[in-house]
């Protein structure tokens, strides 16, 4: 059965428990412009729908204008989005402890590294004698394994 925007307005403030004058109130509109409507003898003008989906967005405007949907703009989720939305915000949870798990074992393999580099460092200046390493293939590594933790 196709309604008339005269019937959907005494529904929708039927729904909302309230007189025509109170919705008009609520709106800021005259109570005489509301009964207009709903009477049948004039359609709602921009400025009394903008009103209305102003002060109760969670009316579907396209349920008050065309008569399509329902009244109410639906805000509940069904149960397959919300399993959709725990298995997406689930995949992520693990992803990013996994990326933190990652990222401090590279930081202790650095500090490994480091501390290494320090205990070398003193053994080559004391096996020289002179505090001077020598051996161009000990300071390529040495320079290289600098440049990695730069």
């Amino acid at each position: 059965m196709e309604t008339t925007i005269a019937d959907r307005f005494k529904i929708l403030i039927k729904e909302l428990k309230m007189t025509n004058n109170s919705f008009a109130i609520s709106i800021g509109k005259n109570s005489s412009t509301i009964n207009y409507i709903v009477d049948g003898k004039s359609k709602p003008s921009f400025d009394v729908l903008d009103a209305i989906f102003s002060t109760y967005p969670e009316i579907n405007p396209a349920w008050l204008m065309r008569g399509q949907g329902s009244i109410r703009i639906s805000t509940e989720k069904s149960s397959g989005q919300v399993d959709i939305i725990e298995k997406v915000e689930q995949f992520f949870s693990n992803k990013y402890e996994q990326l933190i798990e990652q990222k401090n074992n590279v930081i202790n393999e650095q500090r490994f590294m480091l501390e290494l580099l320090k205990s070398q460092l003193g053994k080559l200046e004391c096996a020289t004698g002179t505090g001077v390493v020598k051996h161009p293939a000990i300071v390529g590594v040495f320079l290289e394994t600098l440049g990695q933790l730069a």
